[in-house]
């Protein structure tokens, strides 16, 4: 006899299901079966599959880690020579550039990069980039700039995020949009400084 799962049916009430004889033997096999494969597939026995296994995610993270680490590096760097290639409106540093990066948290790390390149001078930036097949945009007003020209990062980000087909909303200084279309992150990256 071999439970196989267990379940809420409704409030209070579970269900067991389970296999008997032959079907719970054959059951126990199939998972005998599987551990080698995964064994091997993890190159240990089946007795050390597990600590394999908890030692490959270690590794892993720890090179997630790392990764995070370079991408932040790249994109200090990238920043710091998009920062000085930023054209100015009116007295206000306007940047808008479609980049690469394969999160919103690089996304927001690489805004961050740029905002800290403009420093207390007015800046105003958008970024966009496709990000697991959808449009991702990224809008960012330095707080002077806020304050001096009275914008909101929301108005901007919404005037220009119908072109990936969304919308978007977030505080005075920094909104984020999200759309079904990455094709159109060009074209809204290119309406940004008139919608400026």
């Amino acid at each position: 006899f071999r439970i196989t799962s267990e379940s809420s049916v409704s409030a209070g009430v579970r269900r067991i299901d389970a296999v008997t004889g032959q079907d719970a033997y054959r059951s126990f096999q199939q998972d005998r079966d599987t551990l080698k494969h995964v064994a091997t597939a993890l190159k240990a026995e089946p007795s050390q599959a597990l600590e394999r296994a908890a030692s490959l995610r270690e590794e892993r993270s720890e090179l997630e880690r790392q990764v995070r680490q370079l991408q932040q590096r790249l994109a200090n760097l990238e920043a710091k020579s998009l920062g000085d290639e930023a054209p100015e409106i009116d007295g206000v540093r306007v940047l808008a550039k479609t980049i690469d990066v394969a999160s919103r948290d690089e996304l927001l790390a690489y805004a961050d990069s740029l905002r800290q390149r403009i420093g207390q001078g007015e800046g105003i930036l958008l970024l966009g980039s496709a990000i697991e097949g959808k449009a991702a945009l990224l809008c960012m007003i330095t707080e002077t700039a806020q304050k001096a020209r009275k914008v909101r990062a929301g108005d901007l980000i919404n005037e220009v995020a119908t072109h990936v087909g969304g919308r978007g909303g977030g505080r005075p200084t920094l909104a984020q949009a999200g759309g079904s279309n990455p094709a159109g992150i060009p074209a809204a990256v290119a309406v940004f400084e008139d919608v400026v």
